[in-house]
C-alpha cells in the first residue's frame, strides 16, 4: 500500500512541475503603449490701426499718447499703447499695433508738458475714436482681426475739468504735499489712477479747492491726503487722509466699493474732509 501512495505522490509532483514551468514561459503582460499628446501652440493674432489725429490748434513738440483698452483699469494697463511727438500743423499721422479684439481708443496730447505718468490734466488735448469727447461710445468700437489694417481718424478737443470741489484738511500743514486722486482703487502708489493732482499747502489753508480732468466715464474712488511727516506715498501714521462718501473722522475705513459715479460730460462736484491716520 505504501508503494502505491509513493507512486501517487510522484505523479502529482510531476504534474505540478509541468504546470509551473509551462506558466513561467508565458510572456509577461504588456502595458498599453502610451500615446504622446501634443499641446497646441497659441499664436497671437495682430492688426494695425492707423490714421490722423486732428488737433484744434498746432502742438509742435508736444507728446501724444494713444491707448487701446477693453476695460479701463488705468492708463498703464492698456492692451496697447504708443506715443510720439507732434510735428507742425494740426494733422498728425499715427499707427498702433494691437492683438485681435474689440477696444476703445483714446488720445491725449500733453500740452502743458507735465508728463503722462498718471493722467491727463485740464487743458490737454483729448479725443476718443467714434465720437467727439466728452461724448463716449456705447460700446468698444475698434474691432480688429488678425492681419487687418483699420484707418481711423480722431478729432481732438481741449479737455476741461469735469471733477471739482474742495477738501477740508484736518489741520493746517503749511509746506506739506496735498494729493488728491480719482482712482480704480485706494492705493496711491500703484498705476491705476484715473486723475491726480498734487500741490504744496500754504500757511493758513484749511480748505483745498481742486479741479481734475477725468477722460473716461466710470465709477471710481476719490480720496485725498496730506503727507504731514514728509515720508512720501503711501500715506501712513500721522498723515491726513479723507475718502469721499465716508466720515473723515475715521480715515482708515475707505468705502467698501467705488462710489463716485462720474459723468464726463458735466462738472461733477465732490466735497469731503480729512482725519488723522493713527
Amino acid at each position: 500500500m505504501g508503494k502505491y501512495i509513493q507512486i501517487f505522490l510522484i505523479m502529482i509532483f510531476i504534474q505540478m512541475s509541468f504546470l509551473f514551468f509551462n506558466c513561467s514561459r508565458h510572456n509577461p503582460p504588456t502595458m498599453p503603449e502610451s500615446i504622446p499628446t501634443s499641446t497646441a501652440t497659441v499664436i497671437p493674432s495682430y492688426g494695425t490701426v492707423k490714421g490722423t489725429l486732428n488737433l484744434p490748434t498746432p502742438a509742435v513738440g508736444k507728446n501724444y499718447y494713444i491707448y487701446l483698452f477693453d476695460s479701463f483699469e488705468g492708463f498703464s494697463h492698456a492692451e496697447a499703447t504708443t506715443y510720439g511727438v507732434c510735428g507742425a500743423g494740426v494733422s498728425i499721422p499715427y499707427s498702433i499695433t494691437v492683438s485681435a479684439g474689440s477696444y476703445y481708443m483714446v488720445v491725449i496730447i500733453d500740452t502743458d508738458n507735465n508728463g503722462m505718468s498718471l493722467s491727463p490734466n485740464p487743458g490737454d488735448y483729448v479725443g476718443v475714436y467714434g465720437v467727439t469727447w466728452p461724448q463716449w461710445p456705447v460700446s468698444a468700437n475698434v474691432i480688429i482681426s488678425n492681419g487687418q489694417i483699420l484707418n481711423y481718424d480722431i478729432d481732438l478737443v481741449t479737455g476741461f475739468a469735469n471733477v471739482s470741489g474742495y477738501v477740508n484738511v484736518y489741520s493746517m500743514a503749511p509746506g506739506k504735499n496735498f494729493y488728491i486722486f480719482v482712482d480704480n482703487d485706494t492705493n496711491p502708489v500703484n498705476s491705476n489712477h484715473v486723475a491726480y493732482s498734487n500741490i504744496i499747502l500754504s500757511d493758513g489753508v484749511l480748505s483745498v479747492d481742486y479741479s481734475l480732468l477725468v477722460l473716461i466715464p466710470g465709477t471710481y474712488y476719490i480720496y485725498a491726503g496730506v503727507d504731514v511727516n514728509d515720508s512720501g506715498l503711501p500715506f501712513n501714521s500721522g498723515d491726513q487722509l479723507g475718502n469721499w462718501g465716508v466720515c473723515g473722522c475715521n480715515p482708515t475705513n475707505p468705502p467698501a466699493s467705488a462710489n463716485a459715479n462720474i459723468n464726463i460730460s458735466i462738472v461733477n462736484n465732490f466735497y469731503f474732509k480729512m482725519g488723522i491716520l493713527p
